[in-house]
């Protein structure tokens, strides 16, 4: 190692007289100016292999939506003013989020032309993470994903072979579906109307902020009476004359999110089966 120490000091010599050799190069000449750093900010319009709850830069790789996909960014902006005003990030969970999944809500139907939740559609709500919020960024990021059971919004995603397109969301709309009720879960399956089944989507209701995520047969009820309204809407019957039950899908991280407290509506004949659609049959044919 001793050997060593004479040529490296030799090496570090040349190296400084090099460099002050050089023209401009003397100590006070002006450098040329560094690249700005710049904040990570997602892709609008692009697509994901799968659905992610992470945000971070790293672990962000689109790919083309004419590829097999899970997810799709539909829309990216700023976060709304009073979320970007937070200190930290929000907890997807918390009423700070609440904005963000409005927001969310609002662009993503506004791509489709139709309230997102008329559509097998599940919707994934981004933005910094820890890191990233604490440079500085606020960008917001909003994914849809088909599930392939609406009654659970964990189940598996459905593979896409392309993007999503406004005006042509037609075999994704909502419509009539097999409920089937197990101890473990419930599972809803996308049924043709033409074909016998027991239950049929009736429409979306956003239920009053204070409303509590149902956990007991009380708040239940609150959720029931108002997809109750929906279900005689669309069927085109006053509440009191409906032979139905109601079926209904709230989702918990959405909802605690603010997310609108949005539930999906499902007309249900429990253990009896129809064909065709109730829509606008005013009772008749339903059993």
């Amino acid at each position: 190692m001793r050997r060593l120490l004479p040529v490296l000091a030799i090496s570090a010599a040349l190296m400084l007289n090099a460099c002050s050799l050089l023209p401009g190069n003397g100590i006070g000449s002006n450098w040329p100016a560094m690249p700005e750093a710049t904040q990570f900010t997602p892709e609008q319009g692009v697509c994901h292999e799968r659905a992610s709850s992470n945000s971070a830069a790293g672990s962000y790789v689109p790919v083309p939506c004419s590829k097999a996909h899970m997810a799709e960014t539909i829309f990216v902006g700023q976060l709304p003013a009073e979320t970007a005003a937070l200190k930290t990030a929000p907890q997807p969970e918390s009423p700070d989020a609440s904005p963000a999944w409005a927001a969310c809500s609002k662009e993503v139907s506004n791509f489709f032309g139709r309230n997102w939740l008329d559509y097998r559609l599940r919707l994934y709500v981004y933005w910094p993470s820890t890191t990233g919020w604490k440079s500085g960024a606020r960008w917001l990021r909003c994914d849809v994903v088909v599930p392939r059971d609406m009654a659970n919004w964990d189940s598996d995603e459905v593979s896409q072979d392309g993007p999503f397109k406004k005006g042509a969301m037609d075999s994704l709309a909502l419509g009539c579906f097999d409920l089937q009720e197990t101890t473990s879960r419930d599972s809803l399956i996308a049924s043709p109307c033409e074909v016998s089944h027991n239950t049929e989507y009736a429409g979306s209701v956003n239920l009053p902020k204070d409303t509590k995520y149902p956990t007991t047969d009380a708040e239940w009820d609150v959720i029931y009476d108002h997809c109750f309204g929906a279900i005689a809407e669309f069927v085109g019957v006053r509440v009191a004359n409906l032979t139905t039950g109601a079926y209904a899908v709230p989702e918990e991280t959405t909802w605690q999110g603010g997310g609108e407290n949005a539930v999906r509506c499902y007309l249900w004949l429990d253990d009896r089966k129809m064909t065709g659609s109730a829509k606008g049959t005013r009772g008749v044919g339903i059993p």
